[in-house]
């Protein structure tokens, strides 16, 4: 997929400052299928945190599937990871989010930044519907 553009921006007050926080669509509202798929990417050089908002319009599905990947150099993907300890042994898993749902619904999920540039690969489980999802990042200029 392409890099997508931070496009406009949102400005917003805090603590009596005022911020501006730019977004991109780095996903159209297009129909899920029940293979992962990409997004475009976004840099993310210069920002902490980085906030997806996903927009579901559901059909059937069981579920809405998704999961962040960052990379150095645009091209090569990593997943987060999730650490669990338990007596002294580290179990380690890739990091996915999961929404069961019966209605359309609008989610947000932020993450720290990792590396440089960051996409989003979602799907959708169960269902032979036109279930879609918009997906915009929101670059967080704190």
């Amino acid at each position: 997929m392409a890099l997508a553009i931070w496009t406009a921006a949102n400005t917003a007050q805090l603590d009596g400052r005022a911020r501006v926080d730019p977004y991109a669509t780095i996903r159209a509202d297009l129909a899920t299928t029940t293979s992962y798929v990409a997004s475009s990417h976004v840099a993310t050089t210069g920002f902490r945190r980085v906030a997806v908002l996903i927009k579901v319009t559901w059909v059937d599905s069981t579920s809405t599937e998704w999961y962040v990947e960052w990379s150095m150099d645009g091209t090569t993907w990593y997943r987060s990871i999730n650490v669990s300890p338990s007596a002294g042994t580290n179990t380690i898993t890739v990091n996915s989010q999961t929404h069961v749902s019966a209605a359309s619904v609008n989610l947000t999920d932020s993450f720290d930044v990792e590396a440089p540039f960051m996409r989003v690969n979602i799907k959708k489980t169960g269902g032979v519907g036109a279930d879609t999802a918009e997906i915009i990042a929101v670059a967080l200029a704190l």
